[in-house]
């Protein structure tokens, strides 16, 4: 479980750095948008181009579609392996970490504790999550 927990967290990275992307695209869409056309018939670079951005905003707005319901299944099925664990402050170190994509600081405010004790909480989460795979593996 450990692994797909790590791939959660870099896919919810990866969706935001899609999701800046494909905003950059936009943008640069909008601003060929308003670029004027050439006289006498001839085509501006923006005329020439902008079917090609369209294109490149399509899709990377199919990929990240794609991504975010990966994601969605794999938080699904791991929400029902955190629900498990009895101790709430791992539950909570675990979903934030994994689930929210929250780093490490942004939790231990939010739990009111050093960064340290957050990850101690972790590491000791994946560790009775290990524990539990290997007792029900066998």
């Amino acid at each position: 479980m450990k692994y797909e927990m790590k791939n959660c967290f870099w896919m919810w990275q990866q969706i935001k750095a899609k999701m800046i992307q494909l905003d950059r695209w936009n943008e640069l869409k909008k601003s060929l948008d308003k670029l004027p056309y050439m006289p006498d018939g001839k085509k501006s670079w923006a005329e020439d181009n902008l079917d090609a951005v369209q294109n490149r905003v399509d899709l990377e707005r199919g990929g990240i579609m794609d991504d975010i319901l990966w994601l969605l299944d794999m938080q699904d099925w791991m929400a029902t392996q955190i629900m498990r664990m009895k101790n709430i402050k791992m539950r909570t170190v675990i979903e934030k970490r994994y689930l929210c994509s929250e780093d490490w600081d942004t939790i231990a405010v939010d739990m009111q504790c050093s960064v340290d004790e957050v990850k101690e909480i972790h590491d000791k989460a994946l560790k009775k999550i290990k524990a539990y795979e290997e007792k029900h593996e066998g």
